[in-house]
Formats: C-alpha cells, structure tokens, sequence
C-alpha cells in the first residue's frame, strides 16, 4: 500500500508504521495528520505562511514528530495550485530544518502572471506568443542541415531529456525550453553525432537555470550521462 501514494509520502509513512505496534495505531497516526485537499480553491500565501509557522511551532515544541510535520506540510502544498505545489515540495524535500523552511515560506512569492489583474493577462500571452515566433526553430532535419543527426536520434535524445526531467522533477516550463534550446542550437551549429547527448544535456542544464529554484548540479548531470562527458 505504501508504494501506492505520493513519492515524497512512502518515506513519512514508512516511518510511521514502523514506530506503532499496531495497524489500529498506524491507523489512528495517518487520521490524526489531518492532512487537508485541494478543494478547487488556491490556500493565500499569508494563510499558508501562518499554518507553516503553526506546524514548525509544534515541531519544536515537542509536540509533532518531524515526520508529521514534513507530511503537513506536504499537504499544505498542495493547496498553493499545481504552479506553486511542485516548486515547494521540492524545497520541503531539500530543507534542512523546519526553521529554514520557515524562513523560505516568508521569501515565498507567487509567479507573475498568476498574481497579475486578469486585464493583463491577453497582453501577456501575446508577448510569449510573439517570443515564439521570433525564436522558432529551423526545420534543420527538412533542410538536411545535420547529416548525422535523423529524426530517429532526436526521438531519442528528447525521450533520454524528458527522463532526466522527470528524476529531478523539473517544472514542465524546463523540460520545453531544453528542447526549444536544443533545436535552436542545431538549427545554426552542425554537430557530431557522438554530440548530440552533450548538447541534450548542456541545453537541460541551461534551462534549469532560467526555470528552477534549485537547478541541478553540474555533477550531477554529468552522471546522468554515464560520465561520458566532463
């Protein structure tokens, strides 16, 4: 059953059952965490801040266990949207404390066009529309312009990015625009095949940078790619 829930949940509750004698008493534990759903409303930033401050207080209290607390706020993500629900469970995952998460709630502000009055809204979609248009990609694989790079490699090369993307939970905003960045870069660059992995990578990398809180390491993709490149 356990394998069945959310990833970042299999830990908490593993640990919970393996403190409790009981099924009645792991039981009662996952009823007491009260742990609310989305109920098709987005929780305000400052109510969330004040419930994350509530779970820390009671966590250094003595009064909650850190896995409960990590399992609370888990569940208090979820009520920020799908935008914002992502990008704080990572940095719940990656917190070191309960007070540094304390302190990353009180910094935490909502994207732009989500906070933004709905009269810009139009204006800003045509923006990103327009950006679209002025940075498409050559249709390099028509145009012949890669000898030695098909269809067939890119299908493979995009299928390795989007599982990398997926082990580091990237937002999906990463994910379009290190395969935007890819086919911009071999639209201009011919390349090698024994490259193509190396430009897959580089272009994750950079994309992570302009769309993540916490892009990866350097290293760490480097091992995603067998250390085939440094």
């Amino acid at each position: 059953l356990l394998k069945r829930v959310a990833p970042e949940l299999t830990k908490v509750l593993g640990e919970l059952w393996s403190t409790r004698a009981s099924v009645a008493g792991f039981a009662a534990d996952v009823q007491e965490l009260k742990v609310t759903r989305r109920l098709g409303f987005e929780m305000s930033l400052d109510d969330f801040r004040a419930a994350v401050g509530a779970v820390a207080a009671r966590v250094n209290a003595g009064e909650t266990d850190h896995a409960t607390g990590y399992f609370e706020l888990t569940g208090l993500a979820a009520q920020l949207g799908p935008e914002m629900e992502s990008v704080v469970k990572r940095a719940i995952e990656q917190m070191g404390s309960i007070d540094e998460f304390v302190e990353y709630a009180a910094g935490l502000q909502r994207p732009l066009l989500n906070v933004a009055s709905p009269q810009y809204h139009s204006d800003a979609v045509a923006t990103l529309l327009e950006g679209e248009a002025r940075l498409g990609c050559i249709g390099y694989l028509q145009n012949k312009q890669q000898p030695q790079v098909s269809a067939r490699v890119r299908h493979i090369l995009v299928d390795w990015v989007v599982d990398v993307a997926a082990r580091y939970r990237f937002c999906d905003e990463t994910l379009h625009l290190a395969i935007n960045l890819f086919d911009r870069y071999l639209g201009h660059v011919e390349i090698k095949r024994n490259d193509v992995q190396l430009i897959g990578v580089s272009a994750l990398f950079l994309a992570s940078k302009y769309e993540e809180i916490y892009p990866p390491d350097v290293r760490d993709l480097e091992g995603m790619t067998a250390h085939a490149y440094s």
